[in-house]
């Protein structure tokens, strides 16, 4: 493959102390970089998620205060405890 004392002259080029310092520091900058971005899309996603909750929560409500003057079939449905919701029971009874 050509002239031998070349490639070793790339070689020690190669690996040479400050080249591989700077190919430390690059993956390092690398590695940081990523982690950041994987923290930012971290973040985005529990946005959308919270978010995603609220409007669901929202519209369970919203169904409920139209459905509550006859509450029919989809009120029914809402309140079944497969659709993960659960009828808001008071934890004390207020006895008079």
């Amino acid at each position: 493959m050509g002239n031998s004392s070349g490639q070793r002259l790339l070689f020690a080029l190669e690996f040479s102390p400050s080249r591989i310092e700077l190919q430390w520091k690059k993956f390092d900058d690398q590695a940081a970089k990523r982690k950041k971005k994987l923290r930012h899309e971290k973040k985005e996603k529990n946005k959308y998620k919270a978010g995603a909750a609220y409007q669901r929560v929202k519209r369970h409500f919203q169904m409920l205060s139209h459905e509550s003057a006859t509450p029919q079939a989809p009120f029914a449905r809402l309140l079944h405890p497969a659709s993960g919701y659960r009828e808001l029971q008071p934890a004390v009874t207020l006895q008079r």
